[in-house]
């Protein structure tokens, strides 16, 4: 939340309120071990010091938000900091680490795109899928085996206290009786 009102305010102009969300975006994440927000937030100030022409800044949190990425891992956020990391060394003239930047950026988007992941990718979404299917097919014959009581009192009682329709039925042998039985108390 606090990193989309940060983006909010570049949107509107306010670099420095903007900055202001996303280290609060930080700050709240990393207690929650939420690493994803922080490397996305440190993401979004190393873009920011970079469109404002502060290099070494834009650096400085590009960097943490790889390792946090690297950490993960998050591949998307390898790609976006390492293709920035490559930018940013390539315009100041620094080949060695550019090179070093470009390295981990083609690695990361051949994983990101590697056919192989990307079958395993359905392969687990058509599990899920199946496994839904499943659960709904189970809901469903449960639905048809368990019948509601006679009467909507003893319903209702039951619907709230499942224990009500149990002592209900075993205590009589009719369902009006269960019914009155569960009713009375």
């Amino acid at each position: 939340m606090l990193r989309e009102l940060g983006l909010l305010q570049v949107a509107q102009g306010r670099p420095t309120e903007a900055l202001a969300f996303y280290r609060r975006s930080v700050r709240a994440a990393l207690p929650e071990n939420d690493h994803r927000s922080a490397c996305r937030s440190y993401q979004y100030m190393a873009e920011l010091y970079r469109a404002r022409h502060q290099p070494d800044s834009s650096i400085y949190y590009a960097r943490k938000a790889l390792r946090l990425g690297q950490q993960l891992p998050f591949v998307v956020g390898i790609v976006r900091n390492s293709k920035l990391l490559t930018a940013i060394f390539e315009s100041q003239r620094q080949p060695d680490s550019t090179l070093k930047y470009m390295r981990l950026l083609l690695t990361a988007q051949d994983s990101l795109h590697n056919p192989r992941r990307i079958k395993q990718l359905d392969a687990i979404g058509f599990a899920e899928q199946q496994r839904l299917r499943e659960l709904e097919a189970e809901r469903k014959q449960f639905e048809g085996t368990c019948t509601p009581p006679p009467c909507w009192r003893a319903w209702a009682c039951c619907y709230w206290f499942p224990c009500c329709w149990a002592v209900a039925t075993a205590s009589s042998s009719t369902p009006t009786a269960a019914c009155k039985a569960s009713t009375s108390r």
